[in-house]
């Protein structure tokens, strides 16, 4: 009797590590939680590349961009970094920049968006 009370106290021990996982993150989908840690550069008229710098991108899964409420175009992605553009239309102004990732949402420092240089198109 006295033998099977530590294997009893091992097999809890592995149920309860078993079912409890390993550290997915917040979303229990074995991906970390998106996180934006720099912006480059941080102004720009709409056109301009952005760079967002940060970690827990999924490059192949759901993902979107947003500058304010207005949606961005993805250009690149990779596990730390995203390429994008100031979308067109945006108003000028400081607007946040928000990364989500299956449905986890991460905001990080806000984008000026600056009105268009005037300039010639033709001659």
């Amino acid at each position: 009797m006295r033998r099977l009370i530590p294997i009893f106290v091992l097999f809890i021990t592995m149920i309860t590590l078993i079912s409890c996982g390993g550290d997915d993150g917040p979303t229990g989908n074995g991906t970390p939680d998106p996180e934006i840690t720099s912006l480059q550069p941080e102004s720009g008229p709409p056109g301009t590349s952005v760079t967002i710098r940060g970690t827990g991108f999924q490059p192949e899964g759901e993902m979107s961009v947003l500058f304010g409420e207005s949606l961005a175009t993805i250009a690149s992605a990779t596990q730390d970094e995203i390429q994008t553009n100031v979308p067109e239309g945006i108003s000028t102004g400081s607007v946040q920049v928000s990364v989500t990732v299956n449905e986890e949402t991460a905001s990080g420092p806000n984008f000026t968006v600056e009105a268009k240089a005037p300039g010639i198109s033709s001659v």
